[in-house]
Order: structure tokens, then sequence, then C-alpha cells
């Protein structure tokens, strides 16, 4: 009975250990695929042992020594698979001593020699083998103790039947059921193995859930998944788009349109063009977007679409990026060239006019065409006039290149709010009055002399200078200005404000009135043409902001225009 109940095990353990391992080597699992090696390794010894019991052929000792063979590669199996599954790599001593042995088993099968010399060095091999195999499991296997204690019991157990059983042969009748729990003992092996693998796989599997979680919720970027049928919804939103946009996970959860409150009014289509799955999909798009708060940012959503079986789009995967800063860059950019542009045009145009009547009147000068002594003096005061402009505009050129490119150099100093406001009206108020303007100047000058701050006198008089030059120039019918030099009620800033009762400045040039080349009012229809190279106000905003404070503009069409610079107070000296 036993007999036949090992013919009948034996017939099927080949088959299982073949499809065992072919699913193993499928999932690329390492320590189970040795397992399978080593179980298609037994069922082989054990049809060799059904050959050699019962007389069933001549050659029952080749059958013996073919399975003593084959066992000592089946533990060396489990040996690699132990390495294996702590992902050492096996030494190759290892592979040394099984090739020596398996040299001694064919030269002792060769020349006939007695089982016993042939089963010995095999056995004592095992045996070591055995002992290798539980001291990986208990030193270095990650594994609870209760299973290193079982597995190593039931293999020790196995690995001693296997070394022992085969010199018992020798000399005496095995009987078939010391066989059977041999077998059974491999399969308790096998249960342990297979247990141990899938509490590993678990525990893996948990930490990888568990990393993947943390890389997912503490990610700088939105990672979300929208689901497209049968119905639409946000299946997952990671935690960061509330930095990101104020909202929260929760918001997109109970709206599957929600994703439409991030569009500015002029992008809802491109904001909603994210989430249809169109013929030809786009995966990328950078939109303008509107946090909760109402702030605008740049976001860049690269999703992808995700098929099911009828090969129809089941929903979309994806992440949305912050990418305010490079849009900024990147928009920095094209101003930069544009402004370079505009530079070269501007410069083409402004040298034009004054190049030309240079070339016409020193030509005059030249040929002698100007007769009178009256008429060469006007034309070398023309050439000068124009020398001069020329002269103005390089140096407004060259400064404004030096502020852009952070060369522009700057003597500060400290002084008092008295020492400022005095060498501004100093400078400047002879020349505006010689021009017929009536001045109004409001300084206190012992007040302010409690006021220190801290300044470049020549920078400061510049931009002051620039600002009643841009009165002068927008003041030819009311010659009527005011300075006033004060310090705010908070005593933070010292305040410089210049007031025209010239034509004012409409507003929609307010918002322009500081870019460079930018001339409010200039060759508008109906209006006087006001000249100008439109880089005064320009240098004027470059200079205070260096200085840390502010400038800024009050008009009224019509009216007047009050121009106003604020420099902050030092707290202490």
């Amino acid at each position: 009975m036993n007999f036949i109940f090992l013919i009948v095990i034996t017939s099927l353990l080949p088959a299982v250990s073949v499809l065992c391992l072919r699913i193993f080597s499928r999932k690329r699992q390492s320590f189970l695929l040795f397992w399978g090696l080593s179980w298609i390794a037994y069922s082989c010894g054990l049809i060799c042992l059904l050959v050699s019991m019962e007389n069933l052929a001549p050659v029952s000792n080749v059958s013996l020594q073919l399975r003593k063979v084959i066992d000592m590669f089946n533990l060396l199996a489990l040996l690699l698979g132990t390495y294996s599954f702590i992902h050492v790599k096996t030494p190759s001593y290892w592979y040394r001593f099984s090739l020596y042995l398996l040299l001694l088993a064919v030269m002792c099968m060769i020349y006939k020699t007695e089982l016993l010399s042939f089963y010995l060095p095999i056995s004592v091999y095992q045996l070591f083998l055995t002992g290798f195999i539980c001291y990986n499991v208990v030193k270095k296997w990650d594994i609870p103790q209760t299973g290193k204690i079982v597995f190593c019991a039931v293999f020790l157990a196995w690995g001693l039947c296997k070394s022992i059983f085969p010199i018992l042969e020798i000399f005496i009748t095995v009987r078939s059921g010391l066989y059977i729990l041999e077998f059974l003992l491999y399969n308790m092996v096998g249960l342990c193995v297979l247990s141990i693998s899938i509490s590993y796989k678990e525990e893996k599997a948990a930490l990888e859930s568990t990393l993947f979680k943390t890389l997912i919720e503490h990610s700088c970027d939105v990672i979300f998944y929208y689901r497209l049928t049968p119905y639409r919804a946000f299946e997952y939103v990671s935690p960061s788009i509330v930095a990101r946009t104020g909202f929260s996970p929760s918001d997109f959860y109970n709206d599957p349109a929600f994703y439409l409150n991030l569009a500015t009014g002029r992008r809802t289509e491109e904001v909603a063009d994210v989430f249809e799955p169109k013929l030809h999909y786009k995966q990328t798009h950078v939109i303008e977007m509107s946090r909760a708060n109402g702030e605008t940012f740049w976001g860049e959503f690269n999703c992808s679409l995700i098929f099911g079986e009828d090969n129809n789009p089941i929903a979309i995967q994806g992440t949305l990026r912050d990418v305010t800063k490079g849009k900024s860059t990147e928009m920095e950019n094209l101003n930069a060239m544009k402004s370079r542009n505009t530079l070269l045009s501007y410069i083409s145009h402004e040298l034009r006019s004054p190049i030309t009547s240079l070339t016409g009147y020193l030509v005059a000068v030249r040929d002698g065409t100007l007769e009178t002594d009256l008429d060469r003096k006007e034309a070398m005061e023309i050439i000068t006039d124009k020398t001069m402009l020329l002269k103005k505009l390089i140096d407004d050129l060259d400064q404004l290149s030096k502020m852009e490119t952070n060369q522009f150099t700057f003597d500060f100093m400290t002084c008092t709010a008295t020492d400022a406001a005095e060498l501004m009206i100093k400078r400047n108020k002879n020349d505006i009055e010689s021009l017929g303007f009536e001045v109004e100047t409001q300084c206190d000058s012992k007040h302010l002399k409690n006021y220190w701050i801290v300044i470049d006198m020549e920078r400061i008089n510049q931009v002051f200078s620039n600002l009643l030059e841009n009165s002068v120039k927008y003041s030819i019918d009311e010659k009527q200005m005011s300075w006033k030099f004060e310090v705010d009620d908070k005593e933070e800033n010292f305040v410089v404000s210049v007031t025209d009762k010239g034509i004012g400045i409409k507003d929609s040039n307010l918002p322009y009135i500081f870019e460079k080349f930018y001339r409010a009012n200039a060759d508008l229809p109906g209006e006087r043409s006001v000249g100008g190279r439109g880089l005064g106000l320009s240098l004027c905003k470059e200079i205070i902001a260096a200085h840390q404070g502010d400038i800024y503009v009050e008009t009224q069409y019509g009216n007047g225009t009050t121009f106003t610079f604020i420099i902050p107070i030092l707290k202490e000296v």
C-alpha cells in the first residue's frame, strides 16, 4: 500500500515541480525559483528511489547513486535560495565543493566502488549544507523568531533523513514508511518556505505601500486620479493640493467639476481640456490659474489617459506642478528680448534725426554754403545742441544698461533730510526759474534736520532733476511748480514731491510710465507733441529702488501731475 502511494506521489511531483518552476520564473522570485529547482531535484530523486526499490531494474545501484547525487544538488538549491532571500551572492566555494563531489561520484560509478565509499563524502557534505542553511535562516533572515525555530526544526529533521537514510540502506532494509515520512517532512519544509515567502512578500508590499503613500503625501507636486466611466469623479487627490491651490482634497471629491474653480476667467476652456479625453489628447498643459485666495499662479499639468479592455479611456492620471518661477523667468527673458529689440529700434530712431541735422550743417560749413557769420553762428549753435542731445542720450542708455546689469555704482553717505533737500533746491531752483516757472518750495529745514537718511546725493539729485525736466516738458502753458520736502506721519520715510499744473497723464498711460522708452501723451492726435527719450522715469525708478524706497505718481488729466519718491529714514545713527 505504501509502495503504491509512493508511486502515485512520485508520478505527480515532476509535473507539479515544473509548473511551480514556470510560475516562479515568470514572476522573477529568485528565492522561490531555487525552491522550485529543489522540488524538481527531489522529484527526480524519488524516481530513482522507485526504480531501485523492489528490484524494478538491474541497475538499482546506479539509480541509488544518481539519487544521492541529485539529493546533494537538492540541498544545494535550497542553500542558494537562503542566500537569495537576503540578496547576498552565494560564496563560490559551495560550487567548487559540489563540483569536486560530482567528479568523485562519476569516478565511483565508473570504477563501481562500494556504495559506502560513494555515499559517505556526499552525506557529510549534505550535513554541512543542512547546517549552513539553518545558520543562514537563524542569523541572517529577517523573519519572526517562531518562524525561524519551526523552519529549522523541520528542515534539520529532513536534512538528517536525507543524509542518514542512504547509509542505512547499505546495512538494513529501509521500510517504505520511512520514505513516506521523509516525503512528509519535505512537504513540511515546502510549506514553511511558502509561508515565509508569503509573509515576507506581504511585509514588503506593506512597506512599499507605506513608502509610496509617504512619497505621494509629501510630494510638492499634486498627484491625482480622475475617473471617466461609469461616472466622473476624483478618485484620489494628494494632500499637496492645499499648498498649491488653497483647496482641500475633499473639495475635489465632492464635485467632479471642481477643477473649474482653478481657472481664471479666460482660462476656463484650457483647464476643462485637461479633463476631457479627446482624440488627440494633449498630455502637457501650462495654464495660468487661480488659488482659493484669488492669487494667480502658473501650473503645469502632466497627464496620461488610462484605457480599459475595450480600448476606451476610463480615467486620467496626472500631476500638477507650480511652475510660476520658471514661467516668470521665461517671461522675463521674452521681455528682455523685446526690450533689446525696442532698444535697438529706439537707438536707430533717436540717433537718426540729430545725426542727419549734424551731417547737414557740417557739410554746409565745409562747402562754404553758409555765407554770413550769422548763418555760421546759428549753424554752430544747432550743431552744439544736437551734440549735447546725443551725449545726453548716450549717457542715459549707459546708466540704464549698468543699472540693469548691476554694474551701476552708488556712493552712499549718511546725512540729514535737510542736507538732501537743500542740495536739491540749490542745484535746480535757478535753472527752473530761468525758464519762467514760479516755484513754491515747502521745506521745514529745522524739522527735517532731526531725521537722518542714507543716500547717494548725486543720484538722488539726478532723480529730482529728471522729475523737474518731465514737469517742464508737460507744463508749457501753466508755468507753476510746487516742491515739497517732508517726513510722513509715521516718521518712517523722507518724502519728496514735485507738483506741476501741466496737461497731466491719462489713466490709460499710468501703468506704463516707468517702463523704458514709454512716453505718455507723445504724438497723440489733437495734443501737443511732447518729445523725450522715455528713459528718465525708468532711471528714477531704478535709483529709488536701490535706496530701498518707492516712487509713484498722482495725476488728473488736464489738471497737472504730482510725482513723489520716498526714502526710508535711518532709525539709529
